[in-house]
């Protein structure tokens, strides 16, 4: 599920350059075989503390403070232990508590695919307990585009929680992410193709344009033209790249 930005929302603190993460020799053993100790040692690693410092000033003040919570399949049902033991980290590092009442339901692969369409045509969906009224904080271990976050996000607030900070231990270039779609972005892309790439998206992701993220949106934009797009989705239900 996914919402409209409207406000928008702070930017996602990333901690380090994606090939530095996939570098390691942690990764595999903590993101494929379920390691929960070689995922701690990951996160002890290659966080940075100034990037702990930005979160914690991002989320000050919030009353409640927030739930940590990382998009997760349940406890024992996955054999990525990085996402939730970032979680936990993070929680620890900051004095937050961990909410493991929010897992994912679907058992899309997302993490070794990196076609947008796929991405996009493959949401990611969620259920379990959200308290009204409460802050979550967004960990997740590997930020790409953004939709796994936008889908957490979609599925807490619709439940009557709020979330008020996202943040990735990984990201392409290393750098933070602003996530929410920009109004400029989604102007653009209501007027790109004759104003038909709204229905497309509809259709073919099952959501409206103001749900994309910032890098969707900007992905979008770069296509040459709605056949581009339409074949990208063609390509995605076929498991073509």
């Amino acid at each position: 599920m996914r919402l409209p930005w409207n406000g928008g929302c702070p930017p996602v603190i990333i901690h380090r350059a994606r090939d530095e993460v996939f570098g390691h020799w942690c990764y595999k053993l903590a993101k494929h075989h379920g390691d929960e100790k070689r995922a701690l040692l990951l996160c002890e690693k290659l966080h940075r503390e100034e990037a702990l410092e930005r979160i914690y000033d991002q989320t000050f003040g919030t009353d409640p403070r927030p739930f940590v919570v990382a998009p997760a399949r349940p406890l024992g049902g996955t054999n990525n232990a990085l996402g939730r033991t970032f979680a936990r980290y993070v929680a620890q590092e900051l004095g937050l508590g961990v909410s493991n009442a929010i897992f994912q339901t679907n058992a899309v692969r997302r993490d070794s695919i990196r076609s947008p369409f796929f991405r996009l045509s493959q949401s990611p969906t969620f259920d379990g307990e959200v308290a009204a009224g409460a802050n979550y904080l967004l960990v997740d271990d590997v930020f790409t585009l953004g939709g796994t976050l936008a889908c957490l996000r979609g599925f807490i607030e619709s439940a009557g929680g709020r979330v008020v900070g996202m943040t990735a231990l990984a990201e392409k270039g290393g750098r933070d992410v602003q996530v929410s779609l920009a109004k400029g972005t989604l102007d653009a892309l209501n007027g790109a193709h004759d104003g038909a790439l709204a229905a497309l998206i509809q259709q073919r992701a099952g959501f409206a344009l103001d749900c994309l993220t910032e890098p969707e949106g900007r992905y979008l934009l770069e296509q040459p033209s709605l056949d581009d797009i339409r074949a990208g989705f063609d390509r995605a239900a076929d498991g073509r790249p």
